[in-house]
């Protein structure tokens, strides 16, 4: 998974990206990504045979780590289909990243209404980055009164993208009554957890 005036417009794009850094700008854009950070996860170090034994077997976390693996070496087919293992079995990650193929049609037909299915899954279940991504779907889709309430649980887990996007629907009066005071909080609370991108919004709305 693809700019403009802050405060006077806010053209709403969705961008996302599957285990890799999310291409948001300073043009203020609803965004669309991966919880998974590589360099944040700690896999298991096994060899991809041992992975496969164990995924054959119904083992959801080397399923997942198959679907990775595969992702990470340009073969989405492949990794679509232990996502989906594991997807089946209930395990939140790989609901999220299928939810994402879907999204982008990586190794699968682009198919919105998967999408959002399998992110809804992952978000039942806590998941912070499926919950920003329904968000984006709906955003999308022009529906902020069900986009917002995603966005704002996702925020309230302190996920960036998603303490992003509400700052945004604040500032624009999307799905939500226009509050530039609330938005800035929302935007502070990113920068203060490293975000760059909304440090630079802020200092453009001072």
């Amino acid at each position: 998974m693809k700019k403009i005036t802050l405060i006077l417009s806010v053209l709403v794009l969705i961008t996302c990206k599957f285990a890799k850094q999310c291409n948001r700008t300073e043009a203020m854009n609803i965004t669309c990504q991966e919880v998974y950070n590589p360099d944040s996860i700690t896999f298991s170090n096994k060899s991809v045979e041992q992975l496969e034994v164990e995924a054959v077997g119904g083992v959801v976390e080397s399923q997942h780590e198959l679907g990775v693996h595969y992702y990470n070496s340009g073969d989405p087919v492949t990794a679509r289909i232990w996502f989906q293992k594991a997807a089946e079995q209930g395990f939140a990650r790989s609901q999220n990243e299928l939810g994402l193929l879907y999204v982008d049609g990586e190794g699968v037909d682009r198919d919105k209404e998967q999408a959002a299915m399998w992110f809804e899954k992952a978000a039942e279940q806590g998941h912070a980055g499926a919950m920003n991504n329904l968000g984006s779907i709906y955003a999308e889709n022009d529906e902020y009164e069900k986009a917002v309430p995603w966005f704002q649980r996702s925020a309230d887990k302190g996920y960036i993208e998603a303490l992003y996007n509400l700052a945004m629907c604040y500032l624009s009066g999307k799905g939500v009554n226009k509050d530039v005071a609330k938005a800035k909080q929302l935007l502070q609370s990113a920068a203060d957890k490293g975000d760059v991108i909304s440090e630079r919004a802020l200092k453009r709305l001072d």
